[in-house]
C-alpha cells in the first residue's frame, strides 16, 4: 500500500476547488482534477472514495465555519445592539473572504450536485437559532414559529445574494451584511 502524502492530497483539493468553482460539479471530472494536480485519476482514488467525497472535502471547511457562526452560543439575541451586529457582520465577512471559492461552491445549488440541500440546511440552522434565543424572549402572543421560519429563509436568501454579488469591495460587503442583519434582527426588542 502506498503512503499518502499531505502535499498530494492538498494538490488534489486545490485543483478540485478551482475546477468546481470554475466549471461546477456537473462539468468537473476527476480527469480534469488529476490533470490540474499533475497526478493520475487512480491516485485521486487513493485519497478520496469518489467525486462526491472529494467535493465534500473541498467545501467542508467553509460549511463548518458557517455552522459555527450560526450556532455560536455566545451570541445571544438578548444583547443584540449595533456593536454586536457589526461584530457578527465582520465575522461573516471574514469567513466568506477566507473561504470565498469554497463558500460559492457550497452555495451554488447546482442540480445534481451533492450540496443541493445546503441552502435549506442553512435556513434550518438559522431558524433553530432564532427559535432557541429569540422566540422564548418574545411575549407568548408574539411567539410564532412560522415567522421564525420566514425570517430564517429571508436572512439566508439575502446573505447568499450579497455574497454572490461581491465585487471585491470588502467595506461594502461588510456594510451590506451588517445592514441585512440589522434590518431583520436589529429591532427585535421592539417586537415586544
Amino acid at each position: 500500500m502506498q503512503i499518502q502524502k499531505e502535499s498530494v492530497r492538498n494538490s488534489i483539493l486545490q485543483a478540485a476547488e478551482e475546477s468546481l468553482f470554475s466549471w461546477g460539479y456537473q462539468h468537473t471530472s476527476l480527469r480534469q482534477i488529476a490533470n490540474s494536480a499533475n497526478i493520475t485519476v487512480g491516485n485521486i482514488y487513493r485519497y478520496f472514495e469518489n467525486k462526491e467525497a472529494l467535493f465534500w472535502a473541498v467545501v467542508e471547511p467553509a460549511w463548518e465555519d458557517i455552522k459555527q457562526i450560526i450556532q455560536n452560543q455566545e451570541d445571544s439575541y438578548e444583547k443584540w445592539d449595533t456593536d454586536h451586529i457589526q461584530q457578527l457582520a465582520a465575522n461573516l465577512t471574514r469567513v466568506f473572504l477566507a473561504r470565498q471559492k469554497q463558500f460559492m461552491i457550497l452555495m451554488s445549488n447546482e442540480i445534481g450536485a451533492p450540496n443541493t440541500g445546503v441552502r435549506e440546511d442553512v435556513e434550518i440552522l438559522i431558524c433553530e437559532r432564532l427559535s432557541l434565543d429569540l422566540l422564548p424572549a418574545l411575549p407568548s402572543d408574539k411567539q410564532d414559529p412560522l415567522i421564525m421560519e420566514i425570517l430564517a429563509s429571508a436572512i439566508a436568501a439575502s446573505m447568499f445574494k450579497v455574497f454572490r454579488e461581491y465585487n471585491g469591495d470588502v467595506r461594502m460587503l461588510t456594510e451590506r451584511v451588517s445592514r441585512i442583519i440589522h434590518i431583520f434582527l436589529g429591532d427585535v426588542k421592539d417586537w415586544k
